[in-house]
């Protein structure tokens, strides 16, 4: 069995044309073979399984030899991909399609919209502002910008991309084709800024200015500032690569050693917040009547990932402790970053790829295979 993406071919002209028969299906389900129903294929009538609801769509089920199962994804806020299961060469052919094992990489997971309360955030932001921030539904890097955004109080819009077609606007911003990526439109012709922890700094700066708020201690404490920057040094160096190694690791042994180079991390990142709480009292969420801080956003996105993506692909559990529980609960639940946040499923749909280390999932994912920095 070999899934099949077709987005040149409108599904429901063919169901108008009579050469399908299908049924509208939730993203989040997965079906699996099992009572008859009927499927067109031009004028011929051939019986075939009814899919029925099985639990989750991140696993393939096994269809019998010659059985056409048909799957209409309806994304929550935009029903516009298709996917075709089938072994049936004759019927693919048809459709002018050509079965592709590296489209597999793409199924059922290929989401371009935010969901959940991260979708009602796009919406609340679909106006022009001075700032319009180019974005990806599910990346990390672009969640810490979007969540400082929110935090900061800096009017912006979200102009969300396609991962997978990249539109030109982003590639004149972001040479790479990267996001997050800004669009300052106050300037005449309009300025760009990529990378995400230079988006930040800008961000604090023009804050600064205007809303008055920060992501790091006062001025008047450049050692805490300093603190914060080791905190942060750390998160980018050392927690994210190894966030990656891990969920990309495929060999049993190089994922135990995945795990526990992440989990070393945790507890490094851990000791730079208890160092802060010894010397000054503590920094950012880590302290029980904090402020989201600089650390806490550019950690929070891979640590939201690892209660779900590395749950459910490497079965990880997260350390526990009164501390490090309350600071965890503090960050996931801040308004800020709820607001940034999309429903369980988008995320366990996009890192499938990285969890079997699909080819070309991503230019993150290429440099971890081939042992280069993160691009």
């Amino acid at each position: 069995m070999f899934p099949v993406l077709v987005p040149s071919v409108d599904v429901d002209i063919l169901a108008r044309s009579r050469l399908l028969h299908i049924e509208n299906v939730p993203i989040e389900r997965e079906y699996d073979v099992s009572t008859p129903t009927e499927i067109v294929a031009g004028e011929t009538r051939t019986r075939a399984p009814r899919p029925d609801f099985v639990e989750s769509a991140r696993r393939s089920t096994s269809i019998s030899s010659g059985v056409l199962c048909i799957i209409y994804l309806v994304h929550r806020h935009h029903p516009t991909n298709y996917i075709i299961t089938s072994t049936s060469s004759d019927f693919l052919s048809l459709l002018g399609c050509q079965v592709d094992v590296a489209a597999v990489s793409l199924c059922l997971s290929y989401h371009k919209q935010a969901t959940g309360v991260a979708f009602d955030t796009v919406q609340q932001h679909a106006t022009d502002q001075d700032i319009t921030l180019f974005a990806g539904c599910f990346c990390p890097f672009v969640q810490r910008v979007w969540v400082a955004l929110e935090c900061l109080e800096i009017p912006y819009k979200v102009y969300e991309v396609d991962p997978y077609k990249k539109p030109q606007e982003l590639l004149e911003l972001s040479p790479k084709g990267l996001v997050p990526a800004l669009r300052l439109n106050n300037y005449s012709p309009p300025r760009a800024l990529n990378e995400s922890t230079v988006i930040l700094e800008y961000l604090e700066d023009l804050a600064s200015t205007s809303t008055k708020r920060s992501l790091l201690p006062p001025l008047s404490d450049p050692y805490a500032r300093a603190l914060v920057r080791l905190q942060s040094d750390h998160i980018n160096r050392t927690l994210v690569p190894a966030f990656y190694r891990y969920l990309q690791a495929q060999d049993p042994d190089a994922q135990i050693a995945g795990g526990r180079e992440f989990l070393d991390a945790i507890e490094t990142l851990v000791g730079h917040f208890e160092r802060a709480e010894r010397e000054v009292g503590g920094t950012g969420l880590w302290k029980e009547r904090g402020e989201l801080g600089l650390a806490d956003i550019l950690a929070g996105p891979w640590l939201l990932r690892a209660t779900n993506v590395l749950k459910h692909y490497r079965g990880l559990d997260l350390p526990r402790g009164p501390k490090f529980d309350g600071w965890l609960n503090r960050l996931l639940e801040h308004p800020a970053f709820k607001r940034t946040c999309s429903t369980e499923e988008l995320y366990l749909d996009s890192y499938e790829r990285y969890a079997f280390n699909r080819p070309n999932t991503s230019q993150v994912a290429n440099a971890i295979n081939t042992g280069r920095g993160l691009p």
